[in-house]
């Protein structure tokens, strides 16, 4: 009896735990009026599931823009794009271990650089208190009382390269550490 409840509890964790994955199936659509020539730079990115700083899969996006990705992780993943020319992995969504069998998600490119600082939510945590513009200059690093080096100030973060691209994020969380 003790060993039929033992197997029956087993199987019972098993099939909890041995759940399909999350499929994530996703676009990149431009409402903006970028040129066929940008379009094509869709080719050079690829998207990826990371937890933490671990990638745990990744994907080519095609040339009409459409990924798609499986999470087979039972920890909540951010999905990133990442690519030839873009400066840093760049935030898109957090995907639930199990959310579903398949996830559809839409994402407009070029990130809004109009609003202003203080107006901008971070897609992750949903606050705007610790959200700073990326600027322009790089190699910055600011030394804090505690000791730490920083590459942010009050009011802006300072990214590793002055080159900017139309697909790199304009945008940085201080409490999440994602750019977006």
């Amino acid at each position: 009896m003790k060993v039929s409840l033992l197997l029956l509890g087993a199987a019972l964790l098993y099939a909890r735990t041995s759940k399909r994955p999350t499929v994530v199936q996703g676009v990149f659509i431009n409402k903006a009026s970028v040129s066929k020539a940008k379009q094509l730079d869709w080719l050079l990115l690829q998207v990826k599931l990371k937890v933490g700083r671990t990638v745990i899969a990744q994907s080519t996006v095609q040339s009409d823009g459409h990924y798609t990705i499986s999470n087979q992780s039972t920890a909540k993943a951010d999905l990133v794009y990442c690519g030839i020319g873009v400066n840093d992995d760049v935030y898109l969504a957090t995907v639930l271990p199990q959310q579903s069998d398949t996830v559809k998600l839409t994402n407009e490119l070029p990130v809004s650089m109009l609003k202003k600082h203080g107006a901008i939510n971070c897609p992750k945590c949903k606050q705007k208190d610790k959200v700073l513009p990326i600027d322009g200059r790089a190699g910055v690093v600011i030394q804090t009382t505690d000791g730490q080096r920083q590459p942010y100030a009050k009011k802006h973060y300072y990214p590793d390269s002055d080159v900017s691209y139309w697909l790199d994020p304009h945008w940085y969380c201080v409490r999440d550490t994602i750019k977006f």
